[in-house]
């Protein structure tokens, strides 16, 4: 069922109807299922950037390193 749908049924069920609080916290907890699964994936994406970046940062930092002379 649409979010807005729902939202509409428990308004105007004067808050009394059993079935539309289930059905509108059912949903509630499914969004918030959602944003946390999307936020993992995101930070996820983070860790894996930043781990490539600093492989690469530290390859060319030994690279440079090891064409330093000493004086």
């Amino acid at each position: 069922m649409a979010p807005f749908l729902t939202l509409y049924t428990f308004l105007q069920s004067g808050f009394t109807s059993v079935e539309a609080r289930i059905a509108f916290r059912e949903e509630k907890g499914a969004v918030a299922i959602e944003y946390a699964l999307l936020a993992t994936l995101i930070a996820l994406a983070i860790v894996l950037a930043v781990t490539g970046v600093g492989t690469a940062l530290k390859n060319i930092f030994t690279a440079v390193a090891g064409k330093l002379v000493a004086p």
